[in-house]
């Protein structure tokens, strides 16, 4: 009778170890759950925090490109031309050409020359552009009004607090001058230097952290924080951000400068004719050659594998200045037809540093690579279409105004006796034109029936201004227009008013500016002393099959003209005679 009951009691025992089991599962299922979810959480608000941040640094980065766009245009005339589709922009004085320099350190009254490379700083007390600045009495932001800067940065230096940024990764791009040059891992920059700027031998420039600009929800960017900007407020402050903007402008592009300076390859002869940033001695600069056939090695591949020496006696320098291809560095992606390797190209600057700081092999050389690339950057750019504007601004003529000034050529002092008048007498005509809107009453016109090329050769009375006005060259008597500004005037001015087909194979089309890059120098090589480059025999060394007698009629107004004598010689037959 026993027996049953035990055999009961251990089924009953087995049921018990069961549920606690399946309990236990159940337990680390809930448990696992809940981990996940809370990583799932943890997850979702790093990715909210990013996203914040990311639109927060893209605000930033608005709006201090606004700031910079604002300072070009307030330091900008604008001629009225009403043949322009859109106003042209001309630099009000040659310091509204480039950005007002301004720092902390400057801010706080210590010195106002800036680092090398650096432009500016967010600065507590210091507006983005100082709109009181004169060039020669002429205010160089004339639009300040239109266009007005305030400071913006608070008092709170991005060096000292929580958050604070150390002064090492401000000199993250290594375009500072560094406090301990002979360091390999510290990047710290100096916090002072000698400027060298003009006239002041002993002038010194001084660095200091940059100052945090605080947001608010609206966009406004309060100097300082009370109470009702905290969070939970109506417009409270969601962030802050400080910044460094640099000058690269006058950097060797990394992408283009250095050779290998062994002087069987280049050749000291070809390499002192710097005739392209490629022949470039980046030895100048700390490099060694050893460095430099490396930095070839890995940016020009297609280029060193070709075949061809070129008439240049060297393939890499074939390429920089072989001018029938007209490669230059203008394709770097260009491919070896003989291997198919293809050429490369430096995409950001953080990729430059990577690659230059592991060519060293030595603490020496690496401190050595370092201070070099503050004289390197990774991209460069130029001014491709020309904006020449003839003139310098008269002050004292009345009519006169910061946003529409009265410009003058310089002039050429006429010789004693005007031996030019005597050559080349000048008619004068008695004249009296009415006065007009706009226009000055002048008399005693002085109406010049010359031919321009016995005006530049006799009347020089005075340089360019000497060709006089349109009404004193037998125009409309209410045009009181300088004729330099007929037949010499600002070259952005001067649209195409009917379509065309370019030289460089492109169509010119209305209203886009008649002169839309710059004349290529290159050209010139297609004039020589034996006619048209392109019709002289390919072994000739001046022979450049695209010099043929079209393009340099096109382009130089020239043809090879055979004179009565039998002797050749280049002939101006362009436009109309006289």
């Amino acid at each position: 009778m026993n027996a049953p009951a035990r055999v009961y009691t251990n089924k009953h025992g087995a049921a018990l170890v069961l549920v606690i089991g399946i309990t236990a599962l159940l337990v680390i299922t809930v448990l696992v759950f809940l981990r996940a979810t809370t990583s799932h959480v943890d997850a979702a608000s790093k990715t909210t925090f990013l996203v914040q941040t990311n639109q927060l640094a893209s605000l930033a980065t608005g709006q201090v490109l606004r700031e910079l766009v604002n300072e070009a245009k307030a330091g900008s005339i604008s001629p009225e031309l009403a043949t322009l589709d859109r106003p042209v922009l001309y630099p009000a004085t040659p310091l509204s050409a480039v950005p007002d320099r301004s720092s902390a350190a400057a801010a706080a009254g210590a010195v106002t020359p800036t680092p090398p490379n650096l432009l500016k700083q967010s600065a507590s007390g210091k507006p983005f552009y100082s709109g009181t600045l004169t060039f020669n009495g002429q205010p160089v932001y004339p639009q300040a009004g239109t266009y007005p800067s305030f400071p913006h940065a608070s008092g709170e230096s991005t060096a000292s607090g929580r958050g604070s940024i150390s002064a090492a990764r401000w000199n993250a791009p290594l375009l500072l001058p560094r406090a301990n040059p002979a360091s390999p891992a510290n990047w710290a920059p100096a916090t002072s230097g000698l400027a060298r700027i003009g006239g002041d031998p002993k002038a010194q420039w001084q660095w200091t952290a940059p100052h945090w600009v605080y947001l608010q929800a609206d966009g406004a960017r309060p100097v300082s924080l009370d109470a009702g900007m905290r969070t939970g407020e109506a417009n409270p402050v969601i962030g802050r951000y400080a910044f460094q903007m640099y000058d690269i402008g006058g950097l060797l592009d990394a992408n283009v400068a250095g050779y290998d300076p062994d002087s069987a390859v280049v050749g000291d002869l070809v390499a002192a004719r710097r005739g392209s940033t490629g022949l470039a001695d980046l030895t100048q600069i700390g490099l060694k050659p050893a460095h430099l056939k490396q930095l070839l090695a890995h940016r020009n591949p297609a280029t060193l594998a070709e075949s061809d020496a070129g008439p240049f006696g060297h393939r890499y320098v074939n390429f920089l200045l072989n001018a029938q291809n007209n490669l230059g560095f203008l394709r770097v992606a260009s491919t070896s037809a003989d291997t198919g390797l293809r050429n490369r190209a430096f995409h950001g600057r953080l990729e430059m540093l990577r690659f230059f700081q592991k060519l060293a092999g030595s603490d020496l050389e690496k401190a050595q690579i370092i201070e070099s690339l503050q004289c390197l950057t990774h991209f460069s750019r130029g001014l491709e279409q020309p904006s020449y504007r003839p003139g310098f601004y008269d002050t004292a003529a009345a009519a006169s105004t910061p946003l529409r000034p009265v410009f003058t050529r310089p002039t050429i002092v006429p010789p004693a006796g005007r031996v030019d008048d005597t050559i080349y007498p000048i008619n004068v005509v008695p004249t009296t034109i009415t006065a007009a809107a706009g226009k000055l009453l002048t008399t005693d016109v002085r109406v010049v029936r010359k031919l321009p090329f016995e005006m530049a050769l006799g009347n020089n009375r005075g340089g360019n201004d000497a060709w006089g006005t349109v009404a004193e060259r037998g125009g409309p008597s209410t045009d009181m227009r300088p004729l330099q500004d007929v037949i010499n005037p600002g070259l952005l001015e001067v649209r195409v008013s009917k379509g065309f087909l370019r030289q460089d194979g492109t169509q010119a089309l209305p209203p886009e500016p008649l002169v839309k890059r710059r004349f290529p120098l290159e050209r010139l090589a297609w004039l020589t002393h034996k006619g048209p480059s392109a019709e002289l025999q390919a072994s000739d060394p001046l022979y450049n099959a695209r010099g043929n007698a079209k393009a340099i009629r096109d382009c130089f107004g020239l043809a090879w003209t055979r004179g009565a004598s039998g002797s050749y010689f280049w002939a101006y037959s362009h436009g109309k005679t006289g």
